[in-house]
């Protein structure tokens, strides 16, 4: 395994000058990105790994959600093993994006409440959260093909699936839409679902696609569960990464999975409280149908038993995990249904992407 080589220098001129040769190196080093107003630097750690041969550009990110740190430990696994000589191409990873999250244990910026990827292209005279966005997305994001940005359901859901931006047209999926299925289906998980857009109102997606860069995100379980299911996850989030570079032709291992079917749902079935909070008991398990305007969960007073909601759903659909935990807060989700569009098998379907 090469030495990481801390190089700030080099870390701050990518923006500028490009990524550094395919020379089999391993740089690490600290962007500065703002400022807070108590003047506080911020600076995000940045890991790139050059190839030998030229070949797509790959971007993995953790913790852009500061609680969600299943994905930020895959990446310091993959850093430890890959061998920069078996690869072609180049791997940026981003560990820890929002650093101010990750140390206080919250999703947003504490200094803001503002989220990193939904402020994408960022504003650089803007808030703190703004700024890292400005000097992240020019100097790091834009080098990227792809971005493969780690999430999961934080202390309050449980989710696991790789999620993808929505077609433009159902029924005719236009080139970088089906190189961003492929990549998916190759990350290894059960489940691929996507969303109709706007469905969660963060607008980073489109500024992503106006830059042909393919955005992939791997939800891996979350809520108390997750504290069980760690080694799986973290497992998956690095073996999910070295399939996606078999895909690319960056390296030559072959993918691993852990099934061989995966589900592809069309996920615009959410189900939405009110502002009314209480004890959310969801009736609908996690793969089990619900009719349409069934009941999917209830609302409850946790101290007298008393029914304050019923929670429908708006058409039928299959339960993708997700949920809330008590006390639920203000007008937010609670669960995800989606119907299943495609069935794809892994050992049939050629899942090589060619970003030519």
């Amino acid at each position: 395994m090469n030495t990481i080589v801390r190089n700030d220098e080099l870390i701050a001129q990518i923006g500028e000058s490009g990524l550094p040769p395919y020379n089999g190196a391993r740089n690490f080093g600290y962007l500065k990105v703002g400022v807070t107003r108590a003047m506080t630097e911020i600076k995000l750690p940045i890991h790139v790994v050059s190839g030998v041969e030229p070949g797509p550009t790959v971007l993995v990110q953790g913790a852009a959600h500061g609680n969600e740190i299943a994905g930020s430990i895959g990446i310091l696994n993959l850093l430890e093993n890959i061998d920069p000589e078996q690869l072609s191409g180049t791997v940026i990873a981003v560990p820890v994006l929002n650093v101010l999250g990750f140390e206080m244990g919250v999703r947003l910026s504490p200094a803001d409440g503002k989220d990193i990827l939904a402020s994408f292209p960022g504003n650089i005279d803007g808030s703190i959260t703004e700024q890292i966005s400005y000097h992240y997305f020019r100097n790091i994001v834009m080098q990227a093909d792809v971005l493969l940005d780690f999430h999961q359901g934080g202390r309050t859901a449980y989710e696991r699936y790789i999620l993808i931006d929505a077609p433009q047209n159902e029924n005719q999926w236009n080139n970088m839409e089906m190189n961003r299925l492929s990549l998916a289906v190759v990350f290894g998980l059960s489940a691929v679902a996507y969303f109709p857009p706007g469905t969660f109102a963060e607008n980073q997606s489109d500024v992503l696609i106006d830059n042909n860069i393919i955005h992939l995100t791997p939800e891996l379980s979350g809520g108390t569960g997750w504290y069980v299911n760690n080694r799986r996850d973290i497992r998956d989030a690095e073996q999910g990464i070295l399939n996606i570079l078999w895909s690319l032709d960056m390296v030559s291992e072959p993918p691993i999975y852990r099934q061989r079917y995966c589900d592809v749902y069309d996920a615009g079935n959410v189900v939405w409280k009110s502002n009314e909070d209480g004890l959310f008991v969801r009736n609908a398990k996690f793969g089990e149908e619900v009719e349409a305007k069934g009941t999917y969960g209830k609302l409850m007073n946790p101290y007298t038993g008393e029914l304050i909601a019923e929670l429908k759903t708006e058409r039928k659909g299959i339960v993708i995990p997700s949920g809330q935990e008590w006390p639920t807060i203000g007008n937010t989700s609670v669960g995800i249904l989606g119907d299943v569009v495609q069935v794809i098998d892994r050992e049939s379907a050629d899942l090589k992407v060619s970003l030519l």
